[in-house]
Parts: C-alpha cells; structure tokens; sequence
C-alpha cells in the first residue's frame, strides 16, 4: 500500500492488525498440527508426510466434499405432492429441511480450516462485499461503512472461534502424547 502513496487511517490500521492475528492464528494452528503429527511419527521423513496428508485433509478434502456428504445425510428434498399435500405444508417441511442442511453446511464450514481463514480473511479485507453477502440485498450498493468490532461479533462465534479451537486441540493431543513418551 505504500508503494502506491495509500496511508491507512485507523480503521483500516486496525482491519489490518485484526487480518494479521488471524493470519497469525491459521499459521499456529499448522504449525501446532505438526508437532501433533510429529509427536505420533516413528521418523521425521513420515512426520513431514503425515503432516502434509492431514493438512490436505483438513484444508481440501473436508471442504470439497462436505457438500456431498450433507446431500447423503439430509436425504431427498421434499417434493409437492399434489393429491395429499397442502401448500403450507410443503412449505413447512421445505423450510425445515433448507435450514437444517443450512445448519450442518455450516458444520462442515467451520471443521474446514482452510474455510474458517478465507472467510474471516473476506470479511477482513472486503467488508463492504461480506455484510451484502450476509444480508442477501444484492440491490443496495450504499451500505454504510463496516466498523472493526461489529465485524468481528458477527465472525467469532463460529470462524474464529474455530480458529483459535484448532491449535489448542492440537497442542493438547501433543502435549499428552509427548508426556507419555516421557513416562516410558
């Protein structure tokens, strides 16, 4: 931003502080994944290997086909049957069913970690886009300014929660394992 003469205010200091921890944040949570990793491995050739396998599971894998395993678990949709079903009733049993696969996408959203940064990352560096995005009105451009802490109340109770959750997961299982290999 400096090569271009763009001097952040502020605001923009702070969404830039914010950005970093949370980028500080993801990065902890792989580094804190391989010492778990490592704490398990018999070599440090196989640690590396099992390190980048769980990295790939938790960053691609889990997210790419969260979507399918969601359709597998909710079912079929429910269809207007036209002899035996009401309208409202159709419309009950759709929305039902539309906000629990609402519900377990979040899920699997927020296990992703990979997910959990660029989300917190968009809303971060994009703020305007996230709270058009969030309220579904795609028709007003003039949103007012996003300020830093109402962000953040909307992300914390799921993204970043979770990305604060995944090293101290990790470091637990670590430190355990590392003491029972101290008590042999």
């Amino acid at each position: 931003m400096l090569v271009y003469s763009i001097v952040p205010g502020l605001d923009e200091l702070g969404f830039i502080f914010v950005f970093w921890l949370v980028t500080i944040l993801y990065l902890s949570g792989i580094f804190v994944m391989s010492v778990m990793v490592s704490s398990f491995a018999k070599t440090s050739g196989m640690s590396f290997i099992y390190s980048l396998l769980l990295f790939l599971l938790l960053t691609g894998v889990i997210y790419s086909t969260g979507n399918f395993a969601v359709d597998v678990v909710m079912g079929p949709k429910p269809s207007m049957n036209s002899d035996t079903m009401e309208v409202d009733e159709y419309y009950e049993q759709s929305s039902a069913y539309y906000q629990k696969q609402m519900e377990l996408t979040h899920l699997v959203y927020y296990v992703s970690m990979d997910t959990n940064y660029r989300k917190v990352g968009i809303a971060l560096t994009e703020p305007e886009r996230h709270l058009i995005d969030q309220s579904g009105n795609q028709n007003n451009p003039d949103c007012p300014e996003p300020k830093l802490f109402d962000l953040l109340g909307g992300l914390w109770g799921g993204y970043i929660l979770f990305l604060i959750v995944y090293p101290v997961i990790f470091f637990g299982i670590a430190y355990v394992r590392f003491m029972r290999m101290d008590l042999r």
